[in-house]
């Protein structure tokens, strides 16, 4: 039935449609309930070999596009959960990355302090432990 490639594209426009609608009411947009349930049809056709009948298919496709969407949820959960975390540290200290460019700044400043003969290393320490103000 789905082995040859008439049978296939006929279950395929027997059913797309129907599962689409149904991956719509999980996902409620558009495009990613299309994306979806063309990637159940894909796992279908890669295992078209193990449904002798249609019915079997018929749950495959439908119990692949709910683990799908399932999928999909928890990773836009977790998304949220990540983009939730980074507002709120954000907003604790709005220096955040001000802050992590000077420490990177004095890293590397360091150093290359470190790489000059001693004389010069020695009054460079000594000028960043006094500065004078400009």
């Amino acid at each position: 039935m789905l082995t040859n490639s008439q049978g296939f594209k006929r279950f395929f426009e027997l059913y797309f449609e129907p599962v689409y609608r149904f991956v719509r009411k999980y996902t409620e947009e558009d495009a990613i309930a299309r994306d979806i349930t063309q990637d159940t049809f894909i796992r279908l056709y890669e295992r078209r070999r193990d449904f002798d009948v249609p019915e079997k298919a018929k749950s495959f496709i439908y119990i692949t596009a709910r683990n799908l969407c399932l999928d999909h949820l928890k990773h836009q959960k977790i998304k949220q959960q990540y983009q939730q975390t980074q507002s709120v540290s954000e907003a604790k200290d709005p220096d955040f990355l001000h802050e992590i460019t000077y420490q990177e700044t004095l890293r590397i400043l360091h150093q290359a302090i470190d790489t000059l003969p001693p004389q010069t290393r020695k009054i460079m320490h000594e000028l960043n432990a006094n500065p004078t103000p400009v």
